[in-house]
């Protein structure tokens, strides 16, 4: 790190792994240089003042202080455990501050943090921007943009780098517009004033640049610039100029507001993140019945005033924010649609909390109306993340909560299977909905207990599709022939041989045995070649009168 970069900043640039301070010989003030991996062939630090990590020293090993002695001239070492005393102890007698990451960050990652602010400059001392930023608090967004504000001497928003609010300023008697008040009011921009050209170039460098759109046949222009730590885009910095531009020699001071508010974004980002991983954590004990009540309390929930469980999956995949073979900005990973969703939703109802299960997002929603949140969720994602939703019935207790889950799995395989989009809600009044749901439920329950029924149909020899088609088309043979695309005398002469055979569809109780043995396997997910039918071997049924 470049000269005058201290161990206090480095704690700063690091604040994704939670650091902490273990040892701290020559306090927070002392400067520190470029980050090293520690190898154990290698002598001495090579570098005086350097970050030495220690990949693979368990800081619990007796060894490990001797490890920690022998890095006299580095400024810092950072280990990924709570160290003992004699390793704490080794640090002090060799004069190296002790960094603990508490929170997982692969070592990757870290050296990546690291390196990215060995090319960060200080703030120049006496610069406006440096003096009117001084007395914000570390990672209090809301101070940031009022004092950016006031300094610009216009509107300010801080933005995620998904279009995301994080703050704004709320300096009165400042000239706004609609878009303005829409994005403050809905906490995001809305996807038509959000284009991906935009945000890639704004997260690509560190320019400020001036967007201008209509307003009443007026135009109103805006600068912007990304915002980053450690070279890491981490968000946006929105200057409203209004009717008339900011002269061009205050971008610079633009751009000096989003590089000094870089380590206040990213402090609030990580605590972010750690905050909702907890919540996380809460929520996925609360949906999988282990101590529900005591998650819910933990998550601030009154699990007796009524919670729902929402299950969310992709509707299609998402709009693509990068070009093929560019870098994705945060939150276009996999774990993209749990981010937006858990933003989207905690933006409107206070106690919500998300977890991420095998690509689908299970929501706990406290509160009456869960299905119109949810559907404002999905309006909020809009067609740069769309989404299906099926929402369960409101819970009042551990149990009630297991079964708000199971009806909302349910609830969103019919909407696939259907390629239904948009949210539904277990608790319509949709009979169609509720039957279509009953019978998914059974075709699971016989897919994973495929012994309930005791009795089985005799071999049908690949022709289950002709006498599911019969039973569902009510012994309609034109209509049961336009859905196998097959002659109406064929189908005819099929269900005769399959009487022949055993299989009477004239007679009622037959016919409903083999629709719950034909059915259910389709609505577990399973193809009619899947289905597993017993029974006697039998000569296959010849296609007379096709």
């Amino acid at each position: 790190m470049c000269a005058g970069l201290s161990l206090a900043r480095l704690l700063q640039v690091l604040e994704p792994g939670g650091p902490s301070v273990a040892a701290a010989p020559y306090g927070l003030d002392v400067a520190v240089s470029v980050p090293v991996l520690y190898d154990p062939l290698e002598a001495g630090v090579s570098r005086p003042g350097a970050v030495v990590l220690l990949v693979g020293v368990d800081p619990a090993a007796p060894s490990s202080a001797a490890v920690v002695a022998g890095l006299e001239g580095a400024a810092a070492a950072v280990v990924r455990s709570d160290p003992g005393p004699a390793v704490v102890h080794a640090a002090e007698g060799a004069g190296v501050a002790l960094v603990v990451l508490t929170a997982p960050l692969p070592w990757a990652r870290v050296y990546e943090l690291a390196e990215g602010a060995s090319g960060e400059r200080e703030p120049a001392a006496g610069g406006a921007a440096a003096e009117a930023l001084a007395a914000v608090p570390p990672g209090d967004l809301h101070a940031l943009a009022d004092d950016a504000a006031a300094l610009l001497e216009r509107p300010v928003v801080l933005l995620d780098t998904e279009w995301r609010l994080l703050a704004h300023s709320a300096v009165q008697g400042r000239w706004t517009d609609e878009l303005q008040r829409e994005l403050i009011l809905n906490r995001a921009v809305p996807e038509s004033e959000a284009p991906s050209a935009t945000r890639r170039l704004l997260l690509a460098g560190n320019r400020a640049l001036r967007f201008v759109n209509e307003e009443g046949g007026s135009p109103v222009w805006r600068v912007g610039v990304g915002i980053k730590s450690a070279g890491h885009p981490v968000g946006m910095l929105w200057v409203l100029e209004g009717p008339s531009a900011l002269p061009e020699e205050r971008l610079s001071v633009v751009e000096d507001v989003a590089r000094l508010g870089g380590p206040h974004v990213a402090r609030h980002v990580a605590a972010r993140t750690r905050d909702r991983e907890r919540r996380g954590r809460l929520a996925g004990l609360a949906i999988d019945g282990r101590d529900a009540a005591a998650a819910c309390r933990s998550l601030g929930i009154d699990l007796a005033a009524g919670c729902a469980v929402a299950a969310v999956r992709p509707d299609g995949p998402a709009v693509p924010a990068t070009p093929p073979g560019g870098s994705a900005p945060p939150g276009d990973g996999p774990a993209g649609l749990l981010d937006a969703v858990a933003a989207s939703l905690a933006a409107r109802r206070r106690g919500a909390a998300c977890v991420q299960r095998d690509g689908t997002v299970y929501c706990l929603v406290p509160g009456p109306a869960p299905r119109r949140l949810l559907a404002e969720v999905a309006a909020d994602l809009g067609g740069r993340r769309p989404i299906r939703a099926g929402v369960g019935p409101v819970a009042r207790d551990a149990r009630g909560l297991h079964r708000s889950r199971r009806l909302a799995e349910l609830v969103l395989a019919v909407l696939e299977d259907r390629g239904d989009r948009g949210v539904r809600a277990a608790e319509e009044e949709d009979p169609g909905l509720w039957a279509r749901v009953a019978v998914r439920e059974l075709g699971e329950l016989l897919a994973a207990r495929p012994g309930l029924l005791l009795h089985d149909l005799p071999a049908l020899d690949g022709h289950e599709e002709t006498a599911l088609a019969w039973i569902e088309e009510l012994g309609d043979a034109v209509r049961a022939a336009r859905r196998l695309g097959l002659h109406p005398n064929g189908v005819r002469y099929r269900v005769r041989r399959l009487a022949e055979l055993g299989l009477d569809l004239g007679d009622p109780d037959t016919r409903l045995l083999a629709w719950l043995r034909l059915r259910l396997p389709v609505a577990a997910g399973q193809r009619p070649a899947e289905m597993q039918v017993a029974g006697p071997a039998a000569a296959r049924v010849a296609d007379e009168g096709d």
